[in-house]
C-alpha cells in the first residue's frame, strides 16, 4: 500500500509511515444503527432521484434535437434567401456561392460578369410580374431537411437544399 502523505509505498496494515512518520489509527467501519433495513431503505429512495435524472436527461436530448432541427431549418433557409437576395442585387459572386461545388464551378466557369447581368435580366422580369421591392415579398416555408418552398405573388416554387460538407447549397438550379 501508498502512504497517504508521502505517497511511498509502506507494509500493508502499518501503523504508521517508515518514510515520513505520519501515523495511521485504527480503521472503523460502523454499521448503521438500524442494521441492513436502513441500506434497503435508501436504496429504495433512490429510485425517485434516478427516475428525475433518467427525466431530465430525455428533455435535453429533446431540446438538442430540437435545437439542431432549428439550425437545419435556419440554414436551409438562409441559402434560399441568399439566392434571391443575389438576384435582387445582381451579385453574381454570392448567387454562385449557393449552388453546391461543382454548379457553382459551372457558374465561374461562365464568368462572374455574365452571371451578374443575367441576374441584372431576371431581376428586371421579377419586378415587371411582382413589382418594385419584390424580394421582399417572397414567402419561404421548410417544407423537409431538403425543400423549401417558395411563394412570390401566385407561384408556388419548391427549392431542393442539399448538405455538403456541414454547409447548403441549392441542389435544383433548374428552378432558375
Amino acid at each position: 500500500m501508498k502512504c497517504i502523505n508521502c505517497t511511498k509505498e509502506i507494509i500493508d496494515g502499518a501503523e504508521s509511515c517508515e518514510y515520513c512518520g505520519y501515523e495511521y489509527g485504527p480503521i472503523e467501519i460502523k454499521m448503521p444503527e438500524s442494521g441492513l433495513g436502513s441500506i434497503k431503505r435508501s436504496r429504495r429512495s433512490m429510485k425517485p432521484v434516478i427516475k428525475g435524472m433518467v427525466f431530465i436527461g430525455i428533455i435535453a436530448m429533446l431540446i438538442f434535437f430540437y435545437m439542431d432541427k432549428k439550425n437545419v431549418n435556419k440554414s436551409a433557409l438562409t441559402v434560399a434567401k441568399g439566392v434571391y437576395i443575389a438576384i435582387d442585387k445582381c451579385d453574381g459572386g454570392k448567387f454562385i456561392k449557393c449552388f453546391a461545388p461543382e454548379v457553382a464551378k459551372e457558374l465561374k466557369d461562365e464568368g462572374g460578369d455574365k452571371v451578374g447581368k443575367m441576374l441584372g435580366m431576371i431581376d428586371v422580369l421579377m419586378e415587371e410580374k411582382y413589382g418594385d421591392n419584390w424580394s421582399k415579398r417572397i414567402v419561404y416555408k421548410v417544407i423537409s431537411d431538403t425543400e423549401i418552398q417558395i411563394t412570390i405573388g401566385d407561384t408556388l416554387e419548391t427549392m431542393k437544399v442539399a448538405k455538403i460538407d456541414g454547409k447548403y447549397y441549392i441542389s435544383n438550379p433548374d428552378i432558375f
